[in-house]
């Protein structure tokens, strides 16, 4: 079946020729004059001197003024070329077709005729243009094969201009057998192999591949064929078309490059089980944070108890921050380490790096990144870290459903940490039923909130918004002044805050907090509850804000006197390996090896598919602090912990 339609696929041109109304019969016209002939021989030398002006005007004088001759649509062709010479697309098109649409017999009624289709592929006129090149007729003559070329040529490019791909291909091969020299047949199959690299779909491939009219570009064919499938992760096909490629082609470049993606598709196929890759940052500006997570993976791995025997290989490459260097650690994982999953990075923008290049190879990753997006790169994307959809689910969750707060007044940074915080801690108050009654932003270099937190609550523009209270508050106070002691001025606060709001949500470092959280209670915005994210998570969230975030609440993955018997069982462990108390990046260590073991041990994982596969299922799994599962973003979760802040120190919030 597949031949068939590729027979007629190759007859396309011929058909619509072969099928079309048979032109009517032209008759030979009266022979010039020898005057008429020598008038016209005057303008031909003025166009071959390049006098294209004067050779125009004398070309339109002759047929002005002279009778219908044998000359006639000579004159009409060459005043035709001078135009379509000077861009004037639509007058060479009109005397071209003077000789097309002509009634006299000439040798320049195909030129005129593929002219004219030129033409109008010139003005975008593709279907006009077309419609002109159906109506020529392929010629067996050897004198004609120049003109055969033109014309299939000009077909294969309109038909690429109408999405007909492989009918085009088909024409620019055909074409390039009427060209003459190997500068123009090379011209030719360049202008092939293109189309078949940007102009066809994978199911146009697969009928092209084995099609005796397309051979001339299998190489290129076979060689795209292998690209897409192994983009699609789809070895086994891909690797075929690759060694035919090598088989039958071997001295093309496609040969060369079909060896390297052969390479690559035999170590992706090699899977260790055992084996788990690590990219961190062990030297440079994230060197520390780097360390803190591979000790967490190294005690998950059980690398130094004797207790356990290893069934676990860690591979581990220093990034150095550097994402091109972290790309090339991918690559080593999974062609000379055959790691069956590979855990990190850890600053965003090697994060990213990692994690695109670990998806085109098709290999699980476990990101240890909050930068937004690094999931939707791919299905073999997984995230390791608390990210702020995460965050302010729990948040809210906490403060309207454990507190009771119903209303809520929001102050953020301007920059890409406090909208995105900012929007989310929105969503979910909405969602949850709650409401917003103010949100104010404010610039990330700001060190003066006076003006924020009176624009919240409506201290900043007294006399236009609460005109009428004003007034009225400053009748009461003139009654209560003592005309010999009054003061001259009443003073500024004399219009009270308006708290309409249970809490007040601020996601910002604990330095700005240290600043707005003092001018709120000098604006007599007192008791209000403070809300923030994860960083508050630190001794100088009291250090810079003392008692003005007595009460204040946020969530956070780790607290290091967390008192439940999973991180109290972790923490010791871990003290009596490295002889610290571990934090944050510890435990995010410990829990990523945690989830990849679990997946490994899952079945039997014999490709990187599985390995995916097995990972988007695992839950249930015993990590530092409590039970870890992926989610279907395929984000790790884990119960977050509620902290407040009470007599100066952070404690685990009630629940």
């Amino acid at each position: 079946m597949k031949n068939k339609i590729l027979v007629l696929v190759i007859g396309v041109f011929i058909a619509s020729c072969a099928t079309q109304q048979q032109e009517p019969p032209r008759s030979a016209a009266p022979k010039a004059t020898e005057k008429q002939a020598k008038e016209f021989r005057e303008g031909l030398s003025l166009y071959r001197a390049h006098k294209t002006n004067e050779a125009q005007k004398k070309l339109i004088h002759f047929l002005q003024t002279n009778s219908p001759n044998d000359l006639v649509d000579d004159a009409y062709y060459f005043i035709g070329l001078i135009y379509f010479e000077q861009n004037d697309y639509f007058k060479a098109y009109r005397y071209w077709m003077a000789v097309v649409d002509g009634s006299f017999k000439s040798e320049y009624v195909d030129r005129s005729l593929l002219g004219a289709a030129q033409c109008q592929a010139q003005l975008g006129h593709t279907e006009e243009a077309m419609s002109l090149v159906n109506r020529y007729r392929i010629k067996n003559e050897p004198a004609d094969a120049v003109l055969n070329g033109q014309a299939l040529d000009l077909s294969g490019r309109l038909k690429l201009l109408k999405g007909q791909s492989v009918e085009a291909l088909s024409d620019i091969l055909r074409a390039q057998g009427y060209k003459k020299s190997p500068q123009e047949k090379q011209a030719e199959l360049f202008k092939a192999e293109e189309i078949v690299k940007t102009g066809l779909n994978q199911k146009q491939l697969e009928e092209i591949t084995d099609s005796k009219e397309f051979a001339a570009v299998e190489a290129v064919a076979r060689f795209k064929l292998g690209t897409m499938y192994y983009e699609q992760k789809s070895w086994p096909a891909s690797k075929a078309q690759f060694e035919i490629v090598r088989q039958k082609f071997p001295d093309t470049e496609y040969a060369m490059k079909a060896g390297q993606y052969t390479n690559f598709v035999d170590s992706q196929e090699r899977i260790d089980p055992t084996t788990v890759g690590v990219i961190l940052p062990l030297t440079g500006k994230y060197a520390t944070q780097g360390y803190k997570v591979l000790r967490g993976i190294e005690m998950a791995a059980h690398v130094f108890d004797s207790k356990y025997s290893n069934t676990i290989k860690l591979a581990v490459i220093d990034s150095e921050g550097n994402p091109e260097l972290a790309k090339r650690a991918v690559d080593r994982l999974v062609t000379e380490d055959h790691a069956a999953a590979i855990i990190g990075d850890i600053a965003a923008k090697t994060a990213q790096t990692v994690a695109m290049r670990a998806q085109e190879l098709g290999v699980p990753c476990l990101t240890l990144s909050q930068k937004q997006g690094l999931t939707e790169i791919g299905d073999f994307i997984f995230r390791n870290n608390l990210t702020p959809d995460m965050q302010m689910k729990a948040l809210v969750n906490y403060a309207m459903k454990v507190r009771g707060y119903k209303r809520f007044a929001i102050i953020y940074p301007n920059d890409a940490y406090g909208t995105e915080y900012a929007t989310a801690f929105w969503d979910y108050v909405l969602l949850n039923g709650g409401q917003i009654t103010g949100a104010q932003s404010y610039s990330p270099e700001e060190t003066d909130f006076r003006q924020s937190v009176q624009r919240l609550v409506g201290t900043f523009y007294v006399e236009e918004d609460r005109g009428k209270e004003l007034s009225l508050r400053l009748t009461e106070w003139k009654k209560t002044q003592n005309p010999k002691t009054a003061r001259e001025k009443p003073p500024k606060d004399l219009v009270p805050p308006v708290v309409d709001f249970d809490a007040i949500f601020i996601p910002d470092s604990p330095k700005a907090l240290g600043q707005i959280a003092p001018m709120l209670a000098y604006n007599d915005v007192n008791g209000i509850p403070l809300l923030g994210t994860n960083i508050w998570n630190t001794p100088q969230t009291i250090e810079r804000a003392s008692k003005f975030v007595e009460n204040s609440v946020f969530v956070d993955e780790f607290f290091s006197n967390d008192a439940g018997p999973a991180m109290k069982k972790f923490t010791l462990e871990f003290q009596t390996l490295f002889g610290y108390k571990p934090d944050v990046f510890e435990t995010q260590g410990f829990d990523s090896l945690a989830v990849v073991v679990k997946a490994l041990q899952s079945g039997s994982i014999s490709t990187r598919k599985a390995m995916r596969d097995a990972l988007a299922a695992t839950s249930k799994v015993p990590g530092a602090i409590g039970y870890l599962s992926v989610n279907p973003a395929r984000d790790i979760e884990k119960n977050l912990l509620s902290l407040t802040i009470q007599k100066g120190q952070i404690v685990k919030a009630d629940n």
